[in-house]
C-alpha cells in the first residue's frame, strides 16, 4: 500500500516500498542525484532500483527476511 505509518523503530515509513524516515530518502537523493518522493510509486521503484544496484538492498528488512544477502 502507498501509505505512511510508524515503523518498529518509531520513524515513519513512506510509500509502497516503505522508505524508513526522511533521512534515508534524502540521503539517497543526494547520492544518486535524483529528486522525487517515496509516495510516488514510480519514484520509489526507481530509487529502490538504484539503491539495490549500488548494494544497498540490506537497508530493507524484507531483504533479510527473504535471505537475499547471501
Amino acid at each position: 500500500m502507498n501509505i505512511s505509518r510508524p515503523d518498529s523503530n518509531h520513524q515513519i515509513s513512506h510509500g509502497i516500498l516503505q522508505f524508513n524516515g526522511t533521512s534515508t530518502w534524502e540521503e539517497a537523493e543526494r547520492r544518486f542525484n535524483f529528486k522525487g518522493s517515496p509516495l510516488i510509486p514510480a519514484d520509489a521503484i526507481h530509487m529502490a532500483d538504484m539503491m539495490i544496484d549500488a548494494g544497498l538492498g540490506h537497508r530493507w528488512t524484507c531483504w533479510h527476511i527473504q535471505k537475499l544477502d547471501g
